[in-house]
């Protein structure tokens, strides 16, 4: 098993179905699980995809 550092993108895809990456970010996670690897996210790449989360919540309001 290998622990992979997740771009920011990655989550931002996950979690914001309306971004251009989502079925690519889908298709990476379910494919690092599949393969027994662990995805890992540092702490500024966190706060990077909240700050992307929360400006494209403003921007687009559902």
């Amino acid at each position: 098993m290998a622990e992979v550092v997740l771009d920011a993108n990655v989550p931002v895809g996950l979690l914001y179905h309306g971004d251009a990456q989502h079925g690519r970010a889908c298709e990476l996670v379910d494919r690092l699980e599949r393969e027994g690897h662990a995805g890992v996210l540092l702490d500024i790449l966190v706060l990077e995809a909240v700050s992307v989360l929360c400006r494209r919540a403003r921007e687009h309001p559902s």
